[in-house]
């Protein structure tokens, strides 16, 4: 193969695209392929917790006095946590969190009680966390595979790369091109214009994890 950069010129908007003035545009910022070899980091999976589950080995974590999991065990349980609201275990298409089935929310908790040592107590922590975690991840798909200058068919069978199962990704496109999930986006967009630049800057590591290595 050539030593260049191939753009998408299959999916229409994605690589390429003609704009009002009848002008071919080309995005090279979502390249199929460039002449540059590049180790790219996939999505978290966490297949190797799968593979070696023991029920009778849960993995340990630990708790600061605020009642907050700390210590370096909890960054593979947060990753899990988002490993399993990616549409694994609970669907995104949902217009909020507080739409999403009881039920489902129950199976995720037993999950996580299946692979850490984690008490009753904790229950409201991870699915807080679970919460956070399934909003931002559809903030991520919308902004990397949502082209609002596209229409809803051309967005829906571009696809989103497999990240999601199909139907889940069509609801999404529905959502997000409908008169309400337009109206919330512009909402939300002024919501976040207005707030303080409060950036996390610790990595994967919490607050509370960073403290208790201080400590």
């Amino acid at each position: 193969m050539f030593k260049c950069d191939w753009v998408d010129s299959v999916h229409q908007g994605r690589g390429i695209r003609k704009n009002k003035f009848g002008t071919t545009q080309v995005n090279f910022n979502n390249l199929l392929n460039s002449g540059k070899q590049r180790n790219v980091r996939g999505p978290t999976k966490m297949k190797r917790m799968w593979k070696e589950y023991d029920p009778n080995s849960k993995i340990q974590l630990k708790f600061n006095r605020y009642g907050q999991p700390c210590g370096l065990k909890i960054c593979k349980l947060t990753s899990f946590i988002g490993c399993l609201v990616r549409g694994k275990e609970i669907s995104l298409a949902h217009k909020n969190w507080s739409k999403v089935d009881k039920s489902h929310k129950e199976k995720l908790w037993t999950t996580i009680k299946g692979f850490f040592d984690i008490h009753e107590s904790y229950k409201p922590w991870v699915l807080k966390s679970a919460s956070k975690k399934w909003k931002d991840f559809k903030v991520v798909l919308k902004g990397k595979y949502f082209d609002p200058d596209l229409s809803r068919r051309q967005n829906i069978n571009n696809g989103c790369g497999n990240r999601i199962p199909a139907p889940q990704w069509e609801w999404l496109v529905n959502h997000w091109t409908s008169n309400a999930g337009q109206l919330k986006s512009e909402k939300n967009k002024a919501t976040r214009a207005q707030q303080l630049n409060g950036r996390h800057t610790t990595g994967s590591r919490s607050y509370a994890i960073v403290l208790d290595q201080m400590d």
